[in-house]
């Protein structure tokens, strides 16, 4: 639901149809290993607390009054500037650590899968 790949699915973080051929083997790894390490710029995830407690996180998709957040159920959010305490930007990313959630031979067959670039043998 988050990244996109030849053409489906989400837009709330890049499309990953050609990541192969800017990444290394090793780098997809340690990018979904580690997703904090290093976050893309423009997909820095923002974190608001709003006046009456509230806070939110995602990715800033306007500056301006209002600010506006996309969550990483690709739900806008729009906060006016006088209802914002604090805006600031996460360390954190979007993405888990899908080495928590995927078995070894899982997480191969997504490394797989992106080096085929949309490819289908049809």
């Amino acid at each position: 639901k988050c990244h996109s790949f030849a053409g489906y699915g989400g837009d709330i973080r890049p499309d990953l149809t050609s990541i192969a051929k800017k990444h290394s083997t090793e780098a997809l790894y340690e990018d979904i290993l580690a997703p904090h390490a290093a976050i893309a710029t423009g997909f820095e995830t923002m974190t608001i607390l709003t006046t009456r407690g509230t806070v939110l996180s995602g990715l800033q998709v306007s500056a301006g009054n209002p600010v506006v957040l996309k969550d990483v159920d690709g739900t806008i959010h729009s906060v006016p500037r006088e209802e914002i305490d604090d805006i600031t930007a996460s360390r954190n990313s979007l993405m888990p650590e899908l080495g928590k959630l995927l078995t070894t031979e899982e997480l191969a067959s997504l490394i797989a899968f992106l080096q085929t670039e949309g490819v289908r043998n049809e």
